[in-house]
């Protein structure tokens, strides 16, 4: 019996919940193709399809299921965006997704709705099995766990470094996608400064610290983002907010944080926009250095 094949974005969910969509489609007999990282091709196709207004990682989305869209039976598709809410640019960006896939290639996943129960709906696509779906739903789960139990300890590691220390804050996409965040690290890098990342730390103590921040509208992953500044405030020297161009709950954020963190100096990057982000990255670099002086 021939195997189906799954694609899997390289982008935006991938990077929190990968391990356990890879392992959970294997555990049903499947064939997973990935997208290729991020390139300006992606991104041109994205921009030929969607609105000019519509956000960065859209776009990038986007692109990376059109690459899948030739050679799989099924995609998954999230139906909100990284920061869970109902983001209007992100149902445009579904809408046409659903003119160019047929309906079928579909494996649509709520994730605002209960996530074993979500997942058990895309896998009846796939198996009747109850047995083999719960198995390979457990053996997913452990993946998933012992790798971000890895990530957080590596993390952790980093703040005994003896370099100057930055906070790179923003959704997981902006901040593991290599197209997006790679010439931020490798600058920060050569100028011997350590890089953090705010999604590498473990979710029981982001939303620990996240209590002196008291915002009932803001989501579990936007608590996630300030509650790891608070982790982190006295081990970095500077904050890092990697921004998508074109989202209004960005902006929300970035001055949360601003408000919030007095003591620590702050700045905002687009992940679209790679002009100038060396003279930025250098004057957040000299006003360390000159605080390190004092």
């Amino acid at each position: 019996m021939k195997k189906p094949k799954i694609g899997i974005p390289r982008i935006a969910y991938y990077y929190k919940e990968g391990v356990f969509w890879k392992h959970f489609f294997l555990g049903l007999g499947c064939k997973i193709i990935m997208s290729k990282e991020t390139d300006k091709e992606k991104i041109k196709n994205g921009d030929n399809n969607l609105a000019t207004d519509n956000c960065f990682q859209n776009i990038l989305y986007f692109g990376h299921i059109m690459e899948l869209s030739k050679s799989c039976d099924y995609i998954l598709i999230y139906t909100n965006c990284s920061y869970y809410t109902s983001c209007i640019n992100y149902k445009i960006f579904q809408n046409v997704i659903k003119k160019h896939l047929i309906s079928s290639q579909i494996l649509l996943f709520n994730n605002k709705k209960n996530n074993f129960i979500e997942t058990i709906k895309i896998a009846l696509n796939l198996t009747k099995n109850p047995f083999k779906i719960l198995y390979s739903y457990i053996y997913a789960k452990d993946k998933q766990k012992k790798y971000n139990n890895n990530l957080e300890n590596f993390e952790k590691n980093k703040i005994n470094n003896q370099n100057n220390k930055i906070l790179l804050v923003s959704n997981y996409n902006n901040i593991e996608d290599k197209y997006i965040s790679s010439q931020i690290i490798n600058y920060l890098s050569k100028n011997n400064i350590t890089t953090l990342s705010s999604n590498h730390l473990s979710k029981k103590e982001a939303f620990f610290y996240s209590k002196y921040f008291n915002d009932q509208y803001i989501t579990k992953d936007i608590k996630q983002l300030v509650g790891s500044i608070y982790y982190y405030q006295y081990s970095i020297k500077g904050i890092i907010y990697l921004s998508t161009n074109n989202c209004k709950l960005d902006n929300y954020i970035y001055n949360i944080i601003k408000n919030e963190i007095k003591n620590i100096p702050i700045i905002n990057v687009e992940s679209s926009n790679n002009i100038n982000i060396e003279t930025k990255l250098e004057l957040l670099i000299d006003t360390i250095n000159k605080d390190n002086n004092y």
